[in-house]
């Protein structure tokens, strides 16, 4: 019954006064860990009473403490505990959970990341890669990463970054001047908005490294490389992380393993955790397919088509009126990315129809008997 401004954060035995509060200068390593998956969230020992399959193919559970879960094919499940309590468990291996009025809760990944928010407003979250970041409930956030550097802001946006190397840099506010500071004590100031340009105002390009480079961390934490020649790149503080070449193409990677790639003509490639792919040319084509098997493509003269995990295909000319359903290796039209139909073969239009095989007369039967009958008849 505590109010929610004297309740111990979440995930940890410590008594509220003995908490180090948030934003404190602990090493990340030093600090309290935070809960984590919901299904250390709610040890549930108790034993099924009562099991019923539904028309869905989910199975529901009636437990003997009062839980009820229900759980489908796919590996997604959703349990409500008797007092209103929820979690639930997801297709790729992630949970969540809340109380019983959503007022907290939390979330797990299934690369090893989780979090938390409390009723205060506060929130945590701890990366795989042992990265921090809390935002408080004063608004202030503080951030660590692994390689030591961290951040320290208030909720004004005005703080500090401090970098392994032990350099530093401050910002005066949302929007404001940021000022870095080398080892060495030289600075560089500029307008936030304006970093990874490191333009003065004569025009002049200053930069951080000897070879034309330049690294800052933002008030997020994270990383930007800037080379002379134009090329650069990302670390976010999630994990995920971008590649810029020099001549405007590049690659995203997601924490989960997903890629993204662009090139500098408008092409680009998308290749999902879960195994689902995608891809693009410059003139507007594009295909995709999915784990299950189903696939699509859409082409830039305005036809496209669909085949399901089956392997049954639909495909729609120009205006929308569909030209051909069945097997996918008949289906007229081929993907955009496939061998092109020979010259001339009009894909806005249905493909002639085959004429019906003309059947052969039948033959003239051979004669091996003759009987004349009484009646004057004969009978062969």
């Amino acid at each position: 019954d505590l109010p929610a401004d004297d309740q111990p954060p979440m995930g940890s035995d410590l008594p509220a006064d003995d908490q180090p509060p948030m934003g404190s200068d602990l090493p990340a390593d030093d600090q309290p860990p935070m809960d984590s998956p919901a299904d250390d969230h709610y040890q549930d020992n108790s034993e099924i009473i009562n099991s019923v399959e539904n028309e869905d193919g989910s199975t529901t559970n009636n437990f003997e403490d009062g839980s009820v879960q229900t759980s489908y094919p796919d590996g997604y499940s959703e349990t409500t505990y008797p007092d209103g309590s929820m979690s639930w468990t997801y297709q790729n291996g992630g949970t969540s959970f809340v109380n019983a009025d959503y007022t907290e809760g939390g979330w797990t990944d299934p690369d090893g990341s989780y979090g938390n928010w409390s009723a205060d407003g506060s929130s945590e979250t701890t990366y795989a890669d042992g990265g921090t970041i809390s935002w408080n409930s004063d608004g202030s956030t503080d951030w660590y990463k692994p390689d030591g550097a961290e951040g320290h802001f208030d909720n004004q946006g005005a703080g500090e970054i401090k970098y392994p190397d032990g350099s530093m840099a401050t910002i005066d506010g949302w929007g404001g001047t940021y000022t870095y500071t080398d080892v060495d004590g030289q600075t560089i100031s500029m307008n936030e908005y304006e970093m990874g340009e490191f333009q003065n105002p004569d025009g002049t390009v200053e930069l951080f490294e000897d070879d034309g480079s330049a690294t800052f961390i933002n008030r997020y934490g994270d990383e930007f490389l800037y080379n002379a020649d134009g090329s650069g790149s990302a670390e976010y503080m999630d994990g995920s992380t971008e590649i810029h070449n020099a001549d405007g193409s590049g690659e995203w990677t997601g924490r989960d393993g997903s890629v993204s790639t662009w090139e500098t003509d408008g092409s680009g490639s998308w290749t999902g955790a879960d195994g689902s792919e995608s891809k693009w040319d410059a003139e507007g084509n594009n295909s995709w397919s999915n784990p299950d098997g189903s696939s699509g493509w859409y082409k830039s003269d305005g036809t496209y088509s669909y085949t399901n995990s089956d392997g049954y295909t639909e495909q729609w000319d120009n205006q929308g009126n569909s030209i051909y359903q069945g097997p996918a290796e008949d289906a007229p039209i081929p993907p955009p990315f496939d061998e092109v139909p020979p010259e001339g073969h009009d894909h806005s239009q249905p493909p002639p129809e085959e004429p019906s095989p003309v059947e052969p007369p039948p033959e003239e039967p051979t004669v091996v008997n003759t009987v004349e009958n009484p009646d004057g008849s004969t009978t062969e």
